[in-house]
């Protein structure tokens, strides 16, 4: 009998640590399977492309748009072969339009969201989903846009902001409403659980309009605007370290950039932009919009601006950028608005 009940104990201690084992493997592969794209684009290994000075753009498609300018989301997703458009319905009371294209089928789906908001939509992919960072909400849609997204309120108001990841994780650096919120100098970071932004840390200088994007625990925030009301940009380079806790201002793009859009291969951060040239005599007003382009490489510090073929005549310039693999994505448009002038365009990039 004795023999019996230690058979039957030796027989509950290996199912437990059966069970222990196996809840510890699903943990470590949840972890595992639990990154943001974003995240593993910092592993690959770029290089400037040989005909980076010498680039041919096609048009992909056209849409229309009824919002502002610096307030186009635009995510390349290599994981699906396909690229992700944000902005504000023109049809939609206010709402939230998102377009996937299909590289490889150039094929597209529209999902429009009747949810009046701020007009500034970001986007970023943690976790299979992708998250439309607005200036009041954070929705999170189906890779496949086949699904009602889930809306979150976040506490904040806000619009002309850049958004980053890092370690799964959504950050959001300046951006302000013009009501006298400290929030242009700071960089925010959602709280998941709790729904809301918290404060990761506070900027030595107000960041609007201006972009934002992480590599080796660094987060890289480019030009930008110094107000919300100010049209002149800046040519500073801030630097945050995630670790260490504090900020680098050393670096300088080589001109002032008001509204920046970046985006990241490995090592390399490609800044897009556009520069607001001023009427002769009349600093507060815009005579033209000029686009631009370069591309910081994070390993020395270094930054080379680009010759981009561009026209900018009247008042169009690029609304923002994405590179994928051997693919250089602009949106580029018309700055008065509503405008059905918008149009998405790619250019190969050669690296032999």
């Amino acid at each position: 009998m004795e023999l019996i009940l230690y058979l039957h104990k030796i027989k509950l201690m290996k199912t437990s640590f059966l069970k222990n084992y196996l809840f510890l493997v699903i943990s470590i592969l949840v972890l595992i399977s639990c990154n943001s794209e974003n995240d593993e684009l910092t592993k690959e290994e770029c290089f400037i492309p040989s005909n980076i000075d010498n680039l041919q753009f096609n048009e992909l498609f056209r849409f229309s748009y009824a919002g502002n300018i610096k307030t186009i989301g635009l995510l390349v997703s290599k994981n699906n072969n396909s690229i992700y458009i944000s902005y504000r319905s023109p049809e939609f009371r206010r709402g939230e339009r998102v377009i996937k294209y299909q590289l490889d089928t150039d094929s597209s789906i529209t999902y429009d969201l009747d949810q009046s908001s701020l007009v500034t939509k970001e986007m970023e992919i943690i976790n299979n989903r992708l998250l439309v960072v607005g200036g009041e909400h954070i929705n999170s849609y189906p890779l496949d846009l086949n699904e009602i997204p889930r809306s979150n309120l976040h506490s904040k108001m806000l619009t002309r902001y850049g958004t980053a990841v890092y370690n799964n994780n959504i950050y959001i650096a300046g951006g302000d409403l013009n009501q006298g919120s400290p929030e242009g100098n700071l960089i925010l970071k959602y709280d998941f659980p709790s729904k809301k932004f918290i404060t990761e840390a506070i900027m030595p200088v107000k960041k609007i309009w201006a972009d934002a994007e992480v590599v080796e625990g660094k987060m890289y925030i480019f030009g930008g605007a110094p107000s919300f009301t100010e049209d002149n940009g800046t040519n500073d380079i801030l630097i945050y370290d995630f670790l260490t806790k504090t900020f680098d201002e050393s670096l300088s793009l080589p001109t002032d950039v008001t509204d920046t859009f970046i985006t990241k291969c490995g090592n390399l951060i490609y800044v897009a932009g556009k520069r607001f040239i001023p009427l002769q005599g009349f600093p507060g007003s815009v005579s033209e919009y000029k686009s631009f382009l370069g591309i910081f490489n994070t390993t020395d510090n270094s930054f080379r601006e680009v010759t981009i073929p561009f026209n900018d005549e009247g008042d169009f310039s690029i609304q923002q950028i994405g590179v994928l693999d051997t693919k250089l994505f602009v949106i580029y448009g018309d700055n008065r608005l509503p405008s059905d002038e918008f149009s998405v365009q790619v250019a190969e990039l050669n690296y032999n």
